[in-house]
């Protein structure tokens, strides 16, 4: 299941939850394109907007993102 919602703290911060398991199941281009293509939703509504990916369970980021916004998947987190 995947969950999005803006942090109160940070307006233009999106996070979004994902089930660990199912998301490091999908190619790691997959995912890359995935979290890509939620940035750019997301600067598109939100000026300067950054997004999160994170694991549901343990909150850890699953994502990261170089200053051109292109994603890189991290290691794996899920037990």
């Amino acid at each position: 299941m995947v969950r999005a919602y803006r942090d109160p703290h940070l307006k233009r911060l999106l996070v979004i939850t994902v089930d660990a398991k199912r998301w490091n199941a999908s190619p790691a281009e997959r995912r890359v394109q995935a979290a890509e293509e939620w940035l750019q939703l997301w600067r598109h509504n939100v000026a300067e907007g950054i997004v999160a990916v994170v694991d549901s369970q343990t909150q850890h980021a699953l994502v990261r993102f170089d200053a051109s916004g292109h994603a890189h998947v991290t290691a794996s987190t899920a037990p």
